[in-house]
This record gives structure tokens, sequence and C-alpha cells, in this order.
């Protein structure tokens, strides 16, 4: 059997390598801005370094030379005392801290545009180009109709918006206006590794890449978990959800299209939490039954997830290690829940690290079809 190889971590900037930190974490989320903060002690290099630390400074993070976080400084602290000397606290992060906060150009046109194009002039004041894209998707499709450039047939049957809906509307910020539209096309956007961003949809069906098992004595020879918590929070999630569009007027039950989603073990628990929604402008079937799907998914996100640590930042299989990462699947089999758990999403991965060679990983997850859009 090979021997695991080490883990370390690299950051790089204009002044060079950084391999040594008092502490360092890096997060990775397809929901948030990529980020990388450390610690340096004092070593009497400060004086060399301060102008690669400045605000906006480009930074690159590798975790066994996989490249993990490409960003530049936000935050740059210097704390100290006569006891324990100084600090450098640096924070990095991705062009989607920007995204989060700057708020989009009602100016940029939402009519006769495809996906792609409109990302483009709607990411534009942020410096980022149509290459700094990496779309999986059908990015020519028509933005408002989902029919594509030649006419092709929508991928899906799309809820209708109006023009002044499709609108910018301030303050809306770049990313929540990215978002409302990538919706409607069964989409997301979040960042790479290299800063790129990504436009497609969360694979929760895809292999799992990692399995994590904690096992009662005497059979927990395989236990790599050293923390978890699971979360079983039923506070929003409906016994059942019904979607009733068309024209029903007042009267929703002369709805002419309606959806129904129901949790069965919540019934059987005895809660009845019914919830009602009419959407006059779905007119179709499947209008509705995609609107009822996302929002039934939406209110159960809590309704069976996981928090896992591990004291790595690899998953070992015995041959080869594995960067924790987010936008995969892992099974997990802890069996003081009752037993096995089965396979979940991970949409969010934070590693830590110090100066002691003390390391952790947590990853969160969620069930699958809960990150329906």
């Amino acid at each position: 059997m090979a021997s695991r190889p080490p883990e370390k971590v690299r950051v790089e900037s204009e002044a060079g390598s950084f391999d040594k930190f008092n502490s360092i974490e890096i997060v990775n989320d397809i929901t948030g801005p990529t980020q990388c903060g450390f610690e340096i002690g004092d070593d009497r290099t400060y004086a060399s370094i301060e102008t690669a630390v400045r605000h906006g400074k480009r930074f690159k993070v590798y975790l066994n030379d996989n490249l993990r976080c490409t960003g530049r400084v936000y935050v740059n602290e210097l704390p100290g005392s006569a006891s324990s000397g100084s600090m450098l606290n640096i924070v990095v992060r991705d062009i989607l801290a920007d995204a989060v906060f700057a708020s989009a150009d009602p100016k940029v046109r939402t009519d006769k545009t495809s996906i792609a194009d409109f990302l483009v002039e709607l990411w534009r004041p942020l410096n980022v180009k149509r290459s700094d894209f990496v779309f999986r998707a059908s990015a020519e499709r028509d933005l408002m109709t989902g029919v594509g450039a030649r006419g092709a047939k929508a991928p899906a049957d799309l809820e209708p918006i109006k023009a002044d809906q499709a609108k910018i509307n301030p303050p809306e910020t770049i990313k929540e206006c990215t978002d409302r539209h990538l919706r409607r096309h069964g989409l997301m956007l979040w960042s790479t590794p290299s800063g790129l961003l990504f436009v497609g949809a969360p694979d929760d069906l895809q292999r799992p890449l990692y399995k994590f098992i904690s096992k009662r004595w005497p059979n927990g020879a395989s236990n790599n978990i050293t923390d978890f918590k699971a979360v079983r929070d039923w506070t929003d999630v409906p016994s059942e959800l019904r979607v009733f569009g068309g024209q029903g007027g007042k009267d929703i039950l002369k709805a002419s299209v309606k959806s129904f989603n129901a949790w069965l073990d919540v019934i059987d628990a005895g809660f009845w939490r019914p919830v009602y929604l009419p959407n006059e402008a779905l007119t179709t079937q499947a209008q509705i039954d995609r609107a009822g799907r996302r929002e039934f998914a939406n209110r159960s996100k809590r309704k069976e997830a996981w928090s896992i640590t591990t004291d790595n930042w690899t998953g070992w299989n015995g041959s080869y290690a594995v960067p924790y990462a987010n936008n995969t699947t892992a099974d997990i089999d802890v069996d003081v829940t009752g037993g096995p758990n089965g396979r979940f999403y991970c949409h969010r991965v934070s590693l830590r690290g110090d100066a002691q060679s003390a390391r952790s990983t947590t990853l969160e997850f969620v069930a699958q079809g809960i990150l329906e859009l």
C-alpha cells in the first residue's frame, strides 16, 4: 500500500511563496466567495512584503500543488503587543466578494440577449471578460424566453417573466441579479479555484469521492470523523406544498394547473404544515411542476443535512490523496444516528491549519435533491 504524502499549503504573491503560517483557513463555497485567511508571525520580513500585502494585491493559494484560491487582498491587519510581538493577518477573496456587494447597472439590457451576453455585460464593471466564464449550459439561449439564437426549442418550460420584471432593480447586486435570472434556467454561478466563474448546476448524482465513517466500538477501525452534527431541523419544512397556476382567480381550487409535493415522514410524525402558493403567471404543467419542486426543496434545506469534520485536508483511499472540495458527493455512515445514512452533496468546505501542524477540514452537506433549481 502506498504511503500517504504530506499535506502542504503554499501561498504565492508578488513577494514570493509562503508555506509557514501561524494559522490558515481556506473556504470554498458554491453559494459565496472563495476566501483564504492566514496569519504570519513576526520574522522581520515585513519591510520586504509590505507592498505585496496591500489591498488589491493578487494571491494564489495551493493545496498539495493544486490551485485552491485565486484572489486579492481585502483585509490587512497588523495586531501586536509588547509581550508577543506582532502578527500579519491577511484575508484574500475572489471576485464574488465584489459581486455580492456592488449594485448591478440598471442600464444592462435584458431583452433579446443571450444568457452569456447578459452575464458578460452585467459583470463588465468588475473587469470580468467573457473568457473568465466557464459555461456548462446552453449559454446562447435567450435570457427571457429560453429559445436559442437559431430558434431552437427551449431546454425547459420557463416560468413566464415580463420585460419590466426582468430589468435590474436597484439596489439589486450583481450576484443577486445573476442568481435571479439563472435560476429560471435551472442554473447557478460560483467561482472556481482559478478565479473563473462557473455557470452550471450542482451535480448531486455524481459518483462519491469520499466516505465518512463514525462507528461505535468495536467497529471503529475505519473511522475518519472527528466531529459531526446531523441537522434534522423541520422548522421551515412543509408537510405538503401545493402551487396553483392558471386563471383560478381568488378561488385557487379552480386553478387550471396544480402541483403537489409532500414529505410522508413529516406527515407520519403528526405535523400538519401545508403551504399553498397561487401563481397565475404559471400556465403550463411543466412550469408549475418545476416551480413546485424548487420551492419545496428550498424550504427543506435543513430537513436532513450534515456538518462533518475530519483531521486532514485530503481524503485517502489507500493509493492516493483526494483534496476535499465542494460540488462533490460523499457517502456518510454514522451509526449513532440509526444506521447507514447514504449519499450527500457537499456545498461548502473549510480547511484549517496552524503552526503546530494541526489540520482539519469541515464539510457541509445537504441531502440529494435539495439544491433543486
